[in-house]
């Protein structure tokens, strides 16, 4: 049985390699093709932790994975140790009462959380005063709402993911602006 799975590196302002994104991937054609979100993750987490192996795709460094909402209220990411991975939570919209919980019960665990996606105008109730990591898709925000988002989070002990970064112009301006984690093609495509 052939598994796929890619990694990206996530690193910070020194180019320090602090974690990898695992995503699914279906063939060596290392794209995504339209699928069940949840089947996807469900696939990645079997083909990473249980077939591959954690320590060969990361090493000692966390795996990044993309969870859905539905996913973080049946506790999903409990069946992976909370010194593996980060929690991503996929925004696709305002974050229920029932998704605060759920995300509040995982960090109490020792989970770490990144609300993905983020762009400074979604409500997400609390959960900036739990989350570890906002990751902004700086190919989906202006400039100007980087700034914004790094000023909402300042007082808080959230530090932000640049993501999408595609060039050494779009790293700088991140970094000045706050922004202390980076991942894109950039850095590296998912291997």
């Amino acid at each position: 049985m052939d598994v796929f799975v890619a990694r990206q590196p996530i690193l910070d302002s020194a180019r320090k390699l602090c974690g990898y994104e695992l995503l699914f991937r279906s063939s060596l054609d290392n794209v995504f093709l339209s699928v069940d979100g949840d089947k996807a993750t469900a696939e990645l987490v079997n083909h990473s932790f249980v077939l591959i192996g954690k320590s060969r795709l990361t090493g000692k460094l966390r795996g990044w994975i993309n969870f859905s909402a539905a996913m973080v209220c049946k506790q999903v990411p409990t069946l992976l140790p909370a010194d593996d991975i980060v929690v991503e939570l996929l925004l696709d919209g305002a974050v229920s009462p029932e998704v605060q919980a759920a995300c509040h019960r995982l960090v109490q665990a020792g989970y770490r959380l990144a609300l993905d996606d983020y762009d400074g105008t979604q409500d997400v109730g609390d959960l900036l005063e739990v989350a570890s990591y906002v990751k902004v898709d700086i190919q989906a925000v202006h400039a100007t709402d980087v700034l914004r988002i790094v000023e909402q989070v300042r007082d808080r002990s959230v530090e932000i993911v640049a993501k999408r970064v595609e060039s050494e112009a779009e790293h700088q301006q991140c970094k000045e602006a706050g922004c202390t984690l980076f991942q894109g093609y950039f850095f590296a495509r998912p291997q």
